[in-house]
């Protein structure tokens, strides 16, 4: 009994493993609930069920009481996919128990499962807004363990020998759940790790990329700032590389000082700057105008000591309707072609 035990928990375990990185690829690394397009909640939805079928195969029974990690699965889905991946894999689940396996408590299996379906959307909506990651995950699994022993007790109509069962249960629970919540946090760190630039610790070319093509999915007003730093060949040669170093992490500075996480600012190239902002050009021009005018008057201190004063040429275009990011890109490139022509330090909308 305790062979069979410790295999199928290491096969649920497995399980779990396996399905976080899958859902870790289709969903670009959990990104954001609201970001999901169609086809990654079908694949999430159906990578989930087929790991709950897995979880329950491997299950061990205990007076008359199934015992798995569905409640696992179920936690950090609600947690990081949402309730338009949890509740449909819930009931996939809970509808394929119903129908093949049969039993005493297969109705009210099934009822368990719908009320655990609306409830533990409730949790996590409430979880959300008032609880950290880690918090909200031991709240929805000691909930789910919750609901479990208090079924498992009624089923059996042994509280004492339920509760004993229960305690190990609840202590293989937590101690699997802070195991897999590491697993994932080092995973997201990883990939953060390959969206920054090294030096100015802004997002970098990649990361511009993939929010460029997640942002054509929406119809949010949306502006795309290009900025160049001025001759900054000519900084290189005179004072070196480091000093050229020194100059961009100066400006990256500066550009979070004044942008939010809804204006994200990348270097997509040498000296070469993006910023997506949420608004139209004239709200964009705005924004650039403070940053353009904070940087021009700002003396630079390089590591011999001297100081250099730096300017920017910048190119702007709003999304017009049906137009790709790709699209507006091009149009703002022109505008900052415009800028450089114009003399440099200038501001152009397209």
């Amino acid at each position: 009994m305790a062979n069979t035990l410790v295999v199928n928990t290491l096969a649920n375990l497995g399980a779990i493993i396996i399905n976080i990185y899958l859902l870790f690829k289709v969903s670009d690394g959990f990104v954001g609930q609201g970001t999901f397009k169609a086809k990654q909640i079908a694949a999430a939805i159906v990578c989930e069920t087929v790991v709950g079928m897995l979880l329950m195969n491997f299950s061990y029974v205990v007076y008359e009481t199934r015992f798995d990690l569905r409640f696992l699965l179920y936690a950090f889905s609600m947690k990081y996919l949402g309730w338009k991946v949890t509740v449909p894999t819930m009931f996939n689940l809970a509808l394929g128990r119903f129908l093949f396996e049969v039993s005493k408590s297969s109705w009210l299996n099934l009822y368990l499962s719908f009320f655990l379906m609306v409830t533990l959307t409730f949790l996590h909506a409430w979880a959300k807004q008032r609880l950290s990651d880690k918090q909200e995950l031991i709240l929805s699994i000691t909930y789910l363990i919750v609901i479990s022993f208090l079924f498992g007790c009624y089923l059996t109509g042994d509280i004492q020998k339920t509760t004993l069962i229960y305690i190990v249960y609840g202590i293989l629970a937590y101690t699997l759940a802070f195991f897999l919540y590491s697993i994932l946090n080092d995973m997201q760190r990883i990939l953060a790790l390959v969206k920054i630039d090294d030096l100015t610790q802004l997002n970098n070319f990649r990361k511009f990329q993939e929010d460029r093509q997640r942002l054509d999915t929406t119809e949010v007003d949306l502006s795309i700032a290009l900025i160049d730093i001025d001759h900054f060949k000519n900084y290189n040669d005179r004072y070196g590389h480091r000093a050229g170093d020194v100059i961009l992490q100066e400006i990256a500075r500066i550009f979070l000082n004044y942008c939010t996480a809804s204006n994200p600012v990348y270097r997509i190239g040498g000296e070469e700057f993006a910023i997506l902002i949420q608004g139209d050009a004239q709200a964009a021009a705005y924004l650039l105008e403070k940053i353009q005018k904070r940087i021009r008057y700002q003396e630079i201190i390089l590591d011999a000591g001297d100081s250099v004063s730096i300017t920017l040429s910048i190119g702007i275009a709003q999304r017009q309707r049906g137009e790709l990011l790709m699209q507006t890109q091009e149009r703002a490139d022109q505008a900052l072609y415009r800028a450089k022509r114009s003399g440099r330090d200038q501001l152009c909308l397209y």
